[in-house]
């Protein structure tokens, strides 16, 4: 009899453990399948540089690792430092990648951040957003004049802050009869060619700052012309290291006694 008892108690704990062990795989495995059924997909990402355009892939999976065709996916990129963004949506090829294109922007060393989102199918909230960073390969900038200034060849300092204009008028009892014009620049430069009254290749400047009379580590030569008075013309192109012309800046002035 207690034998009986005992095979009993023993089939009656083993049985509670195989519906507690049932309940809880039922559970997990509910859990799981709802988890499934709100965010069905995995995202992986991979970034390629190119020059001068660049792009950002996703690859949309299930859960089984099997690609996902035909689901469209969210793209937003943003570069802070200049401001920029770009944003899209791709859908999946047969092979479940969607890939996004945008046009090169210049970087200053740093990373262009972007997120990749898909929707649930019900059309809630992104199932899930993916932070990456897409390396893109700095885009030259082009070169160019940016203004003018004038200098004092004496002391080689600039005679007056900020740019000499159209129209300016120079007076040579305020800033003596010693002056050169510096072609201030931006973007890749390797030389400037500059043309003065009239006279074309007047000058060409291979090493910055690029001045009208010519330099020696920055110890600047006078402008024999500039000391007459009259109107002066100076006009300057930027041509980059690789050949690219610069649009031609031009600046007419007056000098007076």
């Amino acid at each position: 009899m207690k034998f009986r008892n005992a095979v009993l108690a023993s089939v009656s704990i083993l049985s509670t453990s195989l519906i507690s062990t049932t309940t809880a795989l039922r559970g997990a495995h509910n859990k799981r399948k709802a988890l499934e059924e709100y965010m069905p997909y995995d995202i992986e990402y991979r970034s390629i540089d190119a020059c001068p355009n660049g792009s950002v892939s996703a690859i949309v999976k299930d859960y089984q690792g099997n690609p996902i065709v035909g689901e469209d996916v969210g793209f937003l990129l943003y570069q802070q430092t200049v401001g920029k963004s770009y944003s899209g949506s791709v859908a999946t090829d047969a092979n479940g990648v969607a890939t996004f294109d945008f046009e090169a922007i210049t970087l200053d060393g740093s990373s262009l951040w972007c997120s990749i989102a898909i929707d649930n199918p019900n059309d809630m909230a992104p199932v899930q957003n993916v932070p990456c960073s897409v390396n893109v390969c700095e885009v030259p900038v082009p070169p160019q004049i940016t203004g003018f200034t004038m200098v004092n060849a004496e002391t080689d300092r600039a005679v007056f802050p900020g740019h000499i204009i159209d129209g300016d008028v120079i007076r040579l009892a305020h800033v003596g009869d010693s002056l050169s014009v510096i072609a201030d620049t931006s973007g890749s430069v390797g030389q400037v060619q500059f043309h003065f009254d009239g006279r074309e290749e007047f000058r060409t400047e291979r090493v910055a700052p690029f001045a009208l009379g010519g330099d020696i580590d920055s110890d600047f030569g006078p402008v024999a012309a500039l000391s007459r008075v009259g109107k002066h013309t100076v006009s300057a192109t930027a041509v980059s290291e690789s050949g690219e012309v610069g649009p031609t800046a031009t600046v007419t002035f007056y000098i007076e006694p």
